[in-house]
């Protein structure tokens, strides 16, 4: 379990989208969170979920044969949702976090010149940095282009010892 942080509009959905597929391209099964620093989120206008919403439920889900998802109006702490995750029947092998930048999770921390060149995460929480912007020299933590999804994929790989091959 780790992080993709950064200042908001930073490229975080599109990097952790781009982490799926390699997490999937090499047999792995992904989950994300994201946290909404803003409380922002919505059911979707009309939806049966939202009208259940606003008729006053502190809860509402839909469920399928092969899918599901559950609407909550009450604070939450990420630990809970992954017990959650990891209590299903097929967990998954990595969840990743969009956001909880100063959380004690490890991070890959997204640092783009056109959003603000400032790191924002903990330097003793950081996995690696992903930026258009920042030097291997300015800090303790391998530094990759943005565009480098393979390199920072690896990174974190190696991080947690997912290149490990066993005999």
């Amino acid at each position: 379990m780790f992080c993709v942080s950064g200042y908001s509009d930073s490229g975080k959905t599109w990097l952790i989208s781009k982490l799926i597929n390699e997490f999937i391209g090499e047999g792995y099964s992904c989950a994300v969170l994201k946290h909404d620093g803003h409380d922002h989120f919505t059911d979707l206008p009309d939806s049966d979920t939202d009208i259940y919403t606003r008729s006053g439920a502190v809860c509402s889900a839909v469920f399928s044969d092969t899918r599901w998802s559950i609407h909550c109006i009450q604070s939450v702490a990420p630990e809970y949702i992954t017990d959650k995750l990891r209590s299903m029947e097929a967990p998954p092998d990595v969840i990743i976090i969009e956001g909880l930048k100063d959380s004690a999770y490890p991070k890959v921390e997204i640092v783009r010149k056109s959003i603000c060149d400032k790191r924002v995460c903990d330097k003793n929480t950081l996995i690696c940095i992903a930026s258009d912007c920042i030097s291997s020299d300015d800090v303790d933590c391998p530094v990759y282009g943005i565009d480098d999804v393979r390199s920072i994929f690896m990174c974190i790989k190696h991080r947690f010892g997912m290149d490990i091959v066993w005999n």
